[in-house]
């Protein structure tokens, strides 16, 4: 019997770790994208890309942490999104954290009515 509470208890801590990790890389990307804006303000955007610069940008893959589902996706610089492959442990863990996530997202909605 106390075998089974020790294991709910190392459960519960677990979202927490996790959502101050979440919190941490949600400000680092944070950061990075200011100083990626002002980059982007200085070049010229109605001028054509070259191949090259194309290639370049195509090839930047960034991992943003997405705040309304609580999940890391990774991105090219063009803004498309990328599928990682997981093992079915992490994507179990994976499954979990966003189920945990929604379920919070569900409990602001409800408390803010």
């Amino acid at each position: 019997m106390s075998k089974t509470s020790s294991k709910h208890t190392k459960r519960q801590s677990k979202p927490k770790d996790v959502l101050e990790q979440l919190r941490k890389l949600a400000k680092k990307h944070k950061k990075s994208k200011d100083t990626s804006s002002e980059k982007a303000a200085s070049c010229n955007a109605m001028t054509p890309m070259t191949k090259d610069e194309y290639e370049r940008k195509r090839s930047t893959i960034t991992t943003e942490y997405d705040a309304q589902t609580g999940r890391m996706r990774r991105k090219r610089a063009t803004g498309e999104i990328l599928e990682t492959i997981v093992t079915k442990e992490q994507h179990l863990k994976i499954n979990q954290m966003s189920t945990w996530m929604d379920g919070l997202s569900y409990q602001r909605q409800v408390i803010k009515k």
